[in-house]
């Protein structure tokens, strides 16, 4: 099984308690399935994290430092032809 987070299932999950998307990360984390994600994804979400949800820098480190706890970073090919 292969697993993208993007960035709204990430806020959902890492935000929002009992969230369907935490449920979800929680139960992928209990079977070691591996989560993946991309540096765009993550630029995003800490993006948003800022604008919208009024986190400091210091928060968005933290925050982040537990989010790569659970996620594989991955570089999408470029599937151009």
């Amino acid at each position: 099984m292969v697993v993208t987070f993007d960035t709204n299932v990430l806020l959902s999950a890492t935000l929002w308690d009992g969230s369907v998307a935490q449920k979800l990360l929680y139960d992928l984390i209990r079977q070691n399935i591996k989560i993946y994600s991309s540096l765009e994804i993550l630029n995003e979400y800490q993006k948003v994290l800022r604008r919208d949800f009024d986190f400091s820098d210091e928060e968005v480190v933290e925050i982040m430092e537990k989010v790569l706890a659970f996620l594989t970073l991955v570089k999408p090919k470029d599937n151009k032809v």
